[in-house]
């Protein structure tokens, strides 16, 4: 397995150090709902429908924040030099 197969490093949901904000998708629309300072409740309630989800430690994940690591273009290929004789 190369180093970009690799998947990214375990973060914690429940940690400050997690570097995102912990969401769930609303079971009834479907959007996110943000659950900063919500994961010790049972349900929490979706802002756009105005319904109840249940928190499922399997349906949370951490919504990362932060710009994605720019990464440059790769160099074009240049074909070799061609000698003519």
């Amino acid at each position: 397995m190369s180093i970009a197969e690799l998947p990214p490093p375990y973060t914690d949901i429940a940690s400050p150090d997690a570097g995102g904000v912990p969401v769930i998708n609303c079971r009834v629309c479907q959007s996110l709902i943000n659950l900063d300072g919500k994961l010790h409740q049972h349900v929490v309630k979706c802002t756009v429908c105005n319904e109840a989800t249940l928190l499922s430690v399997s349906d949370i994940r951490v919504l990362c924040l932060s710009p994605p690591p720019h990464h440059p273009p790769p160099a074009p290929s240049i074909p070799p030099r061609q000698t003519i004789l």
